[in-house]
């Protein structure tokens, strides 16, 4: 290995040639132009020369393999005849230098090794644009680091890089692929910027990130991989429309979420997405189907949009979201699947007329749900949608068939309009519906009903078409009511 050395050449005869002393105009003594030079000594803020026993380069001098001085505070090798020249930083070259804190890389370095700055007193990175290579733990266990630039050009990058960097609080990122572990256990991280250029948040990217309050997506994200913001400490999440996957458990137990907005853009979901996050508020969704598992255990959830585009509420979605007391359908939503809102705190309902499809046990256990209205274009409807919810007090009613079950054990259950195109009320349909006083048809034709359809009910009023009250009351079953029917007013 050569080691090299800078030289300072002055002209001297062979007289002076062993002159420790270099001498210049004094400016204390002007008539005295060879009076002694007063001592180069640094200022108290001002750091001495770099000399040659500072580095060691390799020996086409390319490469620094290693920082030898342990107590120089800043280095700007930029400004080194010789430094300046370098591309590679060799692997643990700056290791354990706890005294550096400030460096400035060179226009020329291309490549930083694993482990070249580790267990450094750095506070602030900014790998130039020439870079394009980092090697693993390049900058690990830098305790006093705390805000970091990687530019685009960086295109090889490894794996660990600011691990266990725990004052670590900014960063701006600029390479394709975020990879998982390059942030592994820096507890302080709160802002993160990402540059054009981006597509890609790696699988558990910034999971457990706490203090993680700020995400700043760039146009060019496409992918959030599985797990990538679990736990983290986010508090809002606007999802752009660039973005088109979002895998499982992504922002799953981010217990400090309020809000959240998913565009529909994204076409791939993956479950449990904001599981566990138990102060989550409020959400926007736009993809055409909404998951059953994605706010599993999102218990603060108090309010849902669906976006233009959603068609299919899944089975299960907002189970047990006692919270939820508002949902805004778009006009697109065509299916609420099984359970949907099973258990759910919505206090009314009214099913839009762009739904044709409602599962078994949809609304079932709602035990805030006072009002409920389900239009005539429902043409599938389960078993016991509302089954159970007690404190339901008054249906508007639209599809042909009304089953037995839709209402079981709704024993609040006071006034039912039953639209135009009803045509058949189930045996015991409102058996036992004690509280059952008021029962308006809208159908001018009756409907066809059993013999305890309504039995142990407390109908008082049933109004019909004006121009079919006699009919009504010729019925063989409904003129059992004859004395209760009337013109609906």
């Amino acid at each position: 290995m050569i080691v090299l050395t800078s030289l300072t050449i002055t002209n001297c005869s062979k007289s002076e040639e062993n002159a420790t002393t270099t001498y210049e105009e004094n400016p204390l003594n002007p008539q005295n132009p060879q009076s002694p030079q007063r001592p180069q000594v640094p200022q108290p803020n001002q750091e001495p020369p770099i000399t040659s026993a500072d580095f060691t380069l390799s020996e086409d001098g390319k490469t620094l393999v290693r920082w030898n001085n342990t107590t120089r505070t800043t280095l700007d090798m930029k400004a080194h005849p010789l430094l300046s020249q370098v591309t590679t930083i060799d692997s643990w070259a700056f290791e354990d230098r706890n005294s550096l804190k400030t460096i400035v890389f060179p226009e020329t370095l291309t490549t930083i090794k694993g482990g070249a700055f580790s267990k450094t007193g750095l506070t602030s990175v900014i790998i130039p644009e020439t870079v394009t290579s980092i090697g693993n733990y390049a900058f690990s266990n830098c305790n006093s680091l705390t805000s970091v630039s990687i530019p685009k050009t960086v295109t090889d990058l490894e794996d660990w890089i600011f691990e266990n960097c725990g004052n670590l609080e900014e960063v701006t990122y600029g390479p394709k692929t975020l990879k998982a572990s390059l942030f592994n256990n820096c507890t302080s991280l709160r802002k993160v910027i990402l540059l054009e250029g981006v597509t890609t948040i790696g699988t558990w990217a910034f999971e457990n990130r706490k203090a993680l309050k700020e995400i700043h997506f760039s146009s060019t994200v496409t992918t959030i991989n599985a797990n990538a913001f679990s736990g983290s400490g986010l508090s809002t999440i606007t999802i752009p429309e660039t973005i088109t996957t979002i895998g499982a458990s992504a922002f799953s137990n981010c217990k400090s979420l309020i809000s959240a907005s998913i565009p529909k853009s994204v076409i791939s979901l993956g479950d449990w997405v904001f599981e566990n996050c138990e102060n989550l508020e409020e959400v926007t969704f736009g993809p055409k189907t909404l998951k059953g598992s994605l706010f599993n255990n999102c218990t603060s959830l108090k309010k849902v949009i669906l976006l233009e585009g959603v068609t299919t509420i899944g089975t299960w979605a907002f189970e047990n979201r006692k919270a939820l007391k508002e949902i805004q359908f778009s006009s697109t939503v065509t299916t609420i699947n099984a359970n949907a809102f099973s258990g759910s705190g919505l206090s009314t309902i009214t099913i839009p007329e762009t739904i044709t499809t409602i599962g078994a046990s949809a609304f079932s256990n709602c035990k805030s749900l006072t009002s409920a209205s389900i239009p005539k274009s429902v043409i599938s409807l389960g078993d016991w949608v509302f089954e159970n919810c007690e404190n339901l007090e008054e249906v508007t009613f639209g599809p042909k068939i009304l089953k037995n079950g839709l209402f079981l054990n709704c024993t609040n259950l006071k006034k039912v309009t039953l639209l135009e195109g009803v045509t058949t009320i189930g045996t015991w349909a409102f058996e036992n519906r004690t509280n059952l006083t008021t029962l308006t048809i809208k159908a001018t034709t009756p409907p066809s009903i059993g013999e305890i359809t309504f039995k142990n009910t407390a109908l008082t009023h049933i109004y019909v078409p004006a121009a079919s009250v006699d009919t009504y009351k010729n019925d063989r079953k409904w003129g059992v009511f004859a004395d209760k029917i009337q013109a609906i007013p």
